[in-house]
């Protein structure tokens, strides 16, 4: 009898970390946004500091882009547009910052002068991180 008590609760542990891990791998898309936001928002600019910075936020962009799809799909309360909405505006926001260290690069690692990127990036990253933190919130309602 304790053989089996213990296997149903190791089964209930083992399914409700499978449930969670999706939520807490959107908690890391969370996570990344915020990254950008402090590598672009910083106020003191370290040009060959903030470029690397920036280089490994695009590297690690490569693979949350391949997931972000597949995070937002095992969540049922996100209807489908909003499901697009959201890697859309996500894979936006990578290729700003794409254009945004191109532009660093291009002027000698200062900030660059574009307020249009910079106004894109800041907005976007808190408006993604906002309706992901819903979503999150939504799975742990449930």
């Amino acid at each position: 009898m304790k053989k089996i008590l213990l296997i149903g609760l190791l089964m209930q542990t083992f399914t409700g970390s499978a449930q969670t891990r999706s939520t807490d791998s959107l908690l890391l898309v969370q996570q990344y946004l915020l990254d950008i936001r402090k590598a672009v928002t910083v106020q003191k600019w370290e040009g060959e500091k903030q470029f690397q910075l920036i280089t490994a936020l695009l590297e690690k962009a490569y693979v949350l882009e391949k997931r972000f799809p597949h995070l937002i799909h095992n969540k049922p309360s996100v209807i489908d547009q909003m499901k697009t909405e959201l890697y859309t505006t996500f894979r936006h926001v990578v290729f700003t910052l794409a254009l945004y260290k191109a532009d660093m690069k291009q002027s000698g690692l200062k900030r660059p002068t574009n307020q249009d990127d910079y106004t894109y990036l800041t907005q976007k990253t808190t408006e993604l991180n906002s309706r992901i933190q819903r979503i999150r919130d939504g799975a742990r309602n449930r």
